[in-house]
């Protein structure tokens, strides 16, 4: 059993690079049984359901998990850096947040109905997002 394994998350948060990174995590776990997962992490953010889906992935580890800011955690990877026990923060780094965005292709057109399910997505995303900022884990 290795006391502790390194991994590094340098990139943006989207379902592939999230997927990826949760499958490669899965394997080290099972093939090195580490006490302790230290995440180096660096991003400027992505989609909120994947970074929700991080967070949550990394809060559910048996091991003790620190992450550790080695650049900028930006937007939704704020929730991903906060997934940590235990959280450090490089000298040279920086953190950015802001509200939700959403981005919608030139020409979208939505019905009254599509336009209140997005609307009801973007609130939920807010409240979900406010909620793992305002109960930072212990």
């Amino acid at each position: 059993m290795n006391n502790v394994v390194y991994l590094v998350f340098h990139d943006a948060i989207n379902e592939p690079s999230v997927n990826r990174f949760m499958d490669f995590t899965s394997k080290v776990v099972k093939q090195y049984n580490p006490k302790t997962l230290y995440f180096l992490l660096s991003s400027g953010g992505g989609l909120v359901n994947s970074g929700v889906a991080l967070y949550n992935y990394i809060r559910a580890l048996p091991q003790e998990t620190i992450t550790h800011n080695i650049g900028s955690i930006d937007s939704i990877a704020n929730a991903v850096f906060l997934a940590g026990k235990k959280r450090y923060a490089a000298s040279a780094s920086a953190f950015l947040l802001h509200g939700i965005s959403w981005t919608f292709q030139q020409g979208t057109s939505l019905t009254y109905s599509q336009m209140q399910e997005t609307l009801s997505q973007f609130d939920a995303a807010e409240q979900l997002t406010a909620k793992i900022i305002g109960n930072i884990p212990s």
